[in-house]
């Protein structure tokens, strides 16, 4: 699998608090231009929980009207907390245009974790109704990683199935035995830009990311310098980007921080939705502080750099 880059993206909403679709095709063609492949309506970045199901499927309709054939665009949706909840999803992304489908770990709620045989009769039961191809989720935020036998026998049974996204702060260990037994076979890409390098490092097939929202050139630049063979290109982007990370994308909460940051660049993406909070009008000073520090305008030819 050649390695790439995708970017969790957000979701653009005018002030009012309304789905942003202007806004939300800039964004994507922007993504798009940079070369990095787009997962849309997601839990996190895409703020899922927060939008109706019309505002899904509308979501779903312009990325593959905008961006369809340029870059792989991909339908991430949220955590379930059954079967149903996720067939639904999928039977909505099947009649779209959409490339392939982020399939999340199931999240029964209230601190229940499902044991390993009740994990992989979830994955059966909703990869049945699809023939779209199928991108499995093993996520921490659900509590569990998905088991490698169970990877294993859901590759064997689903030939539609063609990647994983791994999750995980601490389990590089997880990441490098899915990428040494199923690497053949799957996209493996590491959630997190943190992680990109150890992903590449054990042989896997890049990142998906939340601050490429902010500079999805800077990200696609750590893959380009890795298939370029140039090391030293390639740790310094790959510092660059994950100061992003460590130095503004947590401070405010991931969503907030990112769509600050978009503000302060004069780019779209607008408020977050409640419970979210913008941040502070009297914070935008530090944040714009970073984004020159790193050289973000400069690197994603940002034209109206406030």
């Amino acid at each position: 699998m050649e390695p790439t880059t995708y970017v969790i993206s957000i979701t653009p909403f005018t002030d009012d608090g309304r789905l942003d679709e202007e806004g939300l095709r800039c964004h994507l063609s922007r993504m798009a231009d940079a070369g990095v492949g787009v997962y849309v309506a997601g839990s996190g970045s895409g703020e899922g929980y927060s939008l109706t199901k019309e505002e899904t499927r509308r979501i779903l309709e312009i990325t593959a009207d905008e961006i369809g054939g340029r870059v792989p665009v991909r339908a991430m949706g949220s955590e379930p907390r059954n079967p149903d909840q996720m067939i639904d999803f999928l039977q909505m992304v099947e009649s779209t245009d959409i490339d392939a489908i982020h399939v999340y770990s199931l999240e029964p709620g209230h601190g229940y974790l499902p044991k390993p045989h009740e994990v992989e009769s979830y994955f059966n039961t909703v990869l049945e109704v699809t023939s779209k191809p199928v991108v499995l989720s093993s996520h921490m935020s659900v509590g569990y990683l998905i088991p490698l036998d169970t990877v294993g026998r859901l590759i064997e049974r689903f030939d539609n199935v063609i990647g994983i996204v791994v999750s995980s702060m601490f389990e590089m260990r997880y990441l490098y035995d899915v990428i040494d037994r199923y690497g053949d076979r799957l996209e493996v890409i590491s959630g997190g830009g943190l992680h990109g390098l150890q992903n590449l490092a054990f042989g896997g097939s890049g990142f998906a990311t939340t601050e490429a929202n902010i500079a999805p050139r800077l990200a696609r630049s750590v893959i380009d310098h890795f298939l370029d063979g140039d090391a030293k290109k390639m740790f310094a982007a790959s510092r660059r980007f994950s100061e992003l990370s460590l130095r503004n994308t947590w401070k405010h909460g991931s969503v907030s921080s990112i769509k600050a940051a978009l503000q302060t660049l004069g780019l779209p993406g607008g408020p977050p939705r409640p419970p979210r909070i913008p941040v502070p009008e009297e914070d935008l000073h530090s944040i714009k502080s970073l984004l020159d520090d790193i050289g973000v305008p400069e690197i994603e030819a940002v034209d109206d750099y406030q």
